[in-house]
């Protein structure tokens, strides 16, 4: 990968294209990834869209099978 420096900063830049609203799985649809366990699940039970790092806290070495699952 080769890095580019700025020097200033360019809130839309002509050279890439945001997609990070895309992807987004928050846009109120129902969530199509299976449960897995979190901390509160008990008592709030499963919440589902938070990040990769509560898949990762929660189960571990796991998550690599959970995320092969889904493909």
């Amino acid at each position: 990968t080769t890095f580019k420096y700025s020097t200033n900063f360019e809130k839309n830049s002509s050279e890439f294209k945001d997609l990070r609203n895309e992807v987004n799985d928050k846009n109120g649809e129902e969530s199509i990834f299976p449960s897995y366990n979190q901390v509160f699940g008990q008592r709030h039970g499963f919440i589902p869209n938070l990040s990769f790092i509560d898949l990762l806290c929660n189960e571990g070495p796991q998550s690599s099978i959970y995320l092969k699952q889904l493909v």
